[in-house]
């Protein structure tokens, strides 16, 4: 969460509210997986990111930014 800390306010207050729950959620989700990483094998850690990367790839498809002429 302490990456999303950093964005500026200006810009983080033109997003969509839908993008930043999407992204706050996986920034979370991120951090309570690494609490987790000791003592979890490979293939729970493997699992549990490819959970939260649906979530990514949900928001990549769903947002994007297009460069005004």
């Amino acid at each position: 969460m302490a990456m999303a800390q950093d964005v500026n306010p200006a810009l983080m207050a033109k997003l969509p509210m839908t993008f930043k729950k999407m992204g706050m959620g996986v920034h979370q989700s991120f951090d309570d997986l690494a609490v987790k990483v000791p003592s979890l094998n490979q293939k729970q850690i493997l699992t549990e990111v490819d959970r939260i990367m649906t979530t990514c790839v949900a928001c990549h498809e769903t947002f994007k930014i297009v460069e005004s002429k």
